[in-house]
């Protein structure tokens, strides 16, 4: 679907020109996404433009309820932010739903048109327009009458030349960057956490361990200090038994000397 992004000022006659001389170059727009200030001249226009869109062309040409700031009009740098996020809302929207996007930057204030050719070469929309009459007369009676066909022949259609790069992209690497810089930290945060708890449970275990030796080591030298009472014990015995087998042995050895002296 071809569909026309366009300012609105007080002139809603500047959006059925632009579909007029788009349709002289044999490209039907399909579709109509107004951006514009919450004025209540502008949105009157709206509902002016809102009848020739659905009674002048055939088929009618469909259109979304106005994309519009708050303010009545663009006096501060805020003003001038919210109309470019309107602006990129509307972009995204249709470019996510597959549509080709026509932006025109015709209507509004000169602050409107800047801010839509720059939103226009930020977010990849390669078919940036301008409309104008090109005879003064024929202008001046236009806007006098306040007509909203003029003859074809005194519309020209302004192409701004793309940027050579897909800006649209550099601003996605840029967001992911950012978000980048916000989660290194809170990664780097959680890894530092991670080490801790993990010296944390190693130092525990090192503590465990430590107490376990040294209940290991008491137990060791009580087993030791057993164990020599009863081998000092049974040495002891050892000695006494050996005495009185040498003595038995040494009687045995009398007897039968004696013995065997008598014979």
């Amino acid at each position: 679907m071809n569909v026309l992004i366009t300012t609105l000022g007080g002139s809603p006659a500047v959006v059925t020109e632009t579909i007029d001389a788009f349709k002289k170059k044999n490209i039907s727009i399909e579709k109509v996404v107004v951006v514009c200030t919450n004025n209540k001249y502008v949105l009157r226009g709206f509902e002016d433009l809102k009848k020739h869109l659905k009674e002048d062309y055939t088929p009618p040409i469909e259109y979304s309820n106005p994309m519009y700031i708050e303010s009545d009009d663009i006096r501060t740098p805020e003003d001038n932010q919210e109309f470019m996020d309107k602006l990129y809302e509307a972009i995204e929207k249709e470019k996510r739903e597959g549509n080709d996007i026509y932006l025109s930057i015709a209507g509004g204030r000169k602050t409107m048109s800047a801010l839509a050719a720059l939103a226009g070469q930020l977010h990849g929309v390669s078919k940036v327009y301008h409309v104008i009459i090109n005879d003064p007369d024929i202008e001046s009676e236009v806007i006098k009458n306040k007509e909203f066909h003029p003859d074809p022949k005194y519309l020209t259609l302004i192409r701004f030349p793309p940027v050579p790069i897909d800006i649209s992209q550099l601003t996605q690497d840029v967001k992911k960057m950012e978000e980048l810089r916000e989660t290194l930290p809170r990664a780097s945060y959680e890894a530092v956490e991670k080490i801790k708890k993990a010296n944390k449970e190693f130092f525990d275990k090192l503590e465990r361990s430590k107490k376990y030796m040294a209940v290991v080591s008491i137990c060791s030298v009580i087993a030791i200090a057993i164990l020599h009472t009863f081998l000092a014990k049974f040495v002891e015995e050892l000695e006494g038994i050996i005495v009185m087998v040498i003595l038995c042995i040494a009687m045995i050895s009398v007897g039968y000397l004696a013995t065997k002296s008598n014979v």
